[in-house]
């Protein structure tokens, strides 16, 4: 099992039901458990990834122009990719599904800044990363949660509070989970 199926992200994927876009999907890392809860569309703006993710349907196009009508899905998962989009593509996520879940770095987290105080370059500060956010910013958009993924496995972080509790401590997690339920939300 992958590092980034943490207890959290897997208890937050296995919340899709009916049809599930699984935008940016990659190689498929959620695919057996999206494919428990519903048909899934799989959507990559990457060719090679779509030939080799096992979902049926499969659609070649970029996070930030869905050919999808709106509220065409019922559940919209999108893990470690608006990070990668220099352009703010969450609304776009969001107008196709009428819930969805992000899974993103936090660009704030305590490690990032003391890794920066002590002179280093922060983890998430990598040459494919274009846009990091904070959870001030995703706040707008809905529910935001905290996730430990990221952290080294045997870090003080780790040993100090158990996989759940990271949950209701977003600003202090290494990753952060939005969770948009458009009947809530007001900006779309």
């Amino acid at each position: 099992m992958s590092s980034a199926l943490t207890e959290n992200r897997v208890y937050f994927a296995k919340l899709a039901y009916g049809l599930i876009l699984d935008c940016g999907c990659g190689f498929g890392l959620y695919a057996k458990i999206l494919k428990k809860r519903g048909r899934v569309v799989g959507a990559d703006i990457n060719k090679n990834s779509l030939i080799n993710v096992p979902y049926q349907h499969k659609v070649l196009c970029s996070i930030t122009n869905l050919p999808f009508k709106t509220d065409a899905f019922d559940f919209a998962w999108t893990c470690a990719v608006i990070e990668h989009v220099k352009e703010n593509c969450i609304l776009e996520v969001i107008r196709t599904g009428k819930h969805a879940i992000f899974l993103t770095p936090n660009k704030n987290s305590p490690l990032e800044l003391i890794r920066k105080l002590m002179g280093k370059k922060g983890t998430w500060e990598t040459p494919d990363h274009e846009r990091l956010y904070t959870v001030s910013e995703l706040k707008k958009y809905g529910k935001v949660f905290g996730d430990s993924c990221g952290l080294p496995k045997r870090s003080l972080w780790i040993m100090l509070l158990p996989n759940r509790l990271w949950l209701f401590l977003p600003r202090l997690s290494h990753s952060i989970i939005l969770y948009s339920d458009k009947k809530k939300l007001k900006v779309a």
